[in-house]
């Protein structure tokens, strides 16, 4: 029997590194929602995009939400947020 390759993907969305990178950007955002806890009752100029989480991220994201009190999406735009503001000081 012959199996076909697994096609190495080019989209950083779908690889695991970028996943851990995501996970580790909402653990840190817990900081920058301290220093920022009003939550705008509805966004504006957002784009609606599919993420697809593993059960323990999503498990920490409701933690999260808990704890701070804001919902979920707002801890993951403020996490990619801090991300592309790191990413855009380091060059």
């Amino acid at each position: 029997m012959v199996r076909a390759r697994r096609r190495k993907t080019s989209r950083p969305h779908q690889s695991r590194r970028f996943c851990r990178r995501v996970v580790y950007w909402l653990i840190l955002a817990r900081t920058y929602q301290s220093q920022s806890p009003e939550v705008p009752s509805k966004p504006v100029n957002v784009k609606q995009v599919l993420v697809y989480l593993t059960h323990e991220q999503h498990a920490a994201l409701l933690k999260l939400k808990e704890r701070l009190g804001v919902p979920v999406s707002v801890s993951i735009r403020r996490a990619i947020d801090r991300y592309l503001k790191q990413v855009k000081s380091q060059k």
